[in-house]
C-alpha cells in the first residue's frame, strides 16, 4: 500500500509536480511494466482503494470511520461519487469512476479465474472512460501489457491522486482560514476585554 501523502515542513501536503513524481515513484516501485498484467491489476486495484479512502477522510467530516469498516471497493466509488467533488466536475473527469468500476471488475475475474488472461477488450473497458488520454496511448503501444502499464498511471497518478492532492490542499486552506479567523476573533475579544477593563 503507498505510503502516506508527502508533507513539507509546516505538516501540509506538497503540491504540483513534485507531487505527482512523488506518486508516480510510489507507483513506479509497486507496479513494473514488466510485471505480468494480473499482477499489475491487483497492485492497482490496492493504490485505487488507498487514493478512494484518502478522498474519504478529506472530504467527510471523520470518514476514517468509513475507510476503516470493511465496505466493498464499488461502494467507496459510489460515495466518492456522491460527494460530487467539484474537482471532477471542472475537469470532466466523471468518466474516472467508470474506470474505476472496470478495473474492480477485471480485478474479481482476475482473482477468481485460474489463469484469467487479460484482453485488449479488457483494458480498452479502463480506458476509454479516461477519453483522449487513452486513445493516444492505445496508437503509442501495442503491446496489451504497455498499454495497461500506461492506462493504470493515468487512471491513478495523473487523475486520483491529482484529486487526493487538491482536496487536501483546499481543505489545509480551508482549516488555515479558519484558523486565522479564530485568532481574530480571540484577539478581537482580548481587545474588548482590555478596553472593558480600562473603563
Amino acid at each position: 500500500m503507498p505510503d502516506e501523502i508527502e508533507k513539507n515542513t509546516n505538516n501540509t501536503p506538497v503540491s504540483g509536480k513534485y507531487l505527482l513524481e512523488s506518486e508516480f515513484n510510489k507507483f513506479a516501485k509497486v507496479i513494473k511494466p514488466i510485471d505480468n498484467e494480473v499482477t499489475m491489476i491487483l497492485r492497482a486495484h490496492l493504490f485505487a482503494e488507498y487514493y478512494l479512502n484518502k478522498l474519504i477522510e478529506a472530504e467527510i467530516s471523520q470518514g476514517y470511520f468509513i475507510t476503516k469498516e470493511r465496505i466493498s471497493f464499488p461502494n467507496k466509488i459510489a460515495i466518492v461519487r456522491a460527494l460530487n467533488l467539484e474537482t471532477i466536475r471542472i475537469a470532466k473527469k466523471e468518466g474516472i469512476f467508470a474506470s474505476l468500476y472496470e478495473l474492480n471488475n477485471l480485478r474479481n475475474r482476475c482473482a477468481h479465474v485460474i489463469n484469467y488472461k487479460i484482453s485488449e477488450d479488457d483494458v480498452d473497458k479502463i480506458g476509454l472512460p479516461l477519453g483522449q488520454s487513452y486513445s493516444k496511448s492505445k496508437f503509442e503501444f501495442s503491446e496489451i501489457r504497455q498499454l495497461l502499464y500506461k492506462t493504470l498511471a493515468t487512471l491513478l497518478i495523473r487523475d486520483l491522486a491529482f484529486f487526493v492532492n487538491y482536496q487536501q490542499l483546499k481543505r489545509c486552506g480551508k482549516d488555515m482560514e479558519w484558523q486565522q479567523k479564530k485568532e481574530e476573533k480571540v484577539e478581537e475579544l482580548k481587545n474588548n476585554s482590555d478596553q472593558n477593563a480600562s473603563i
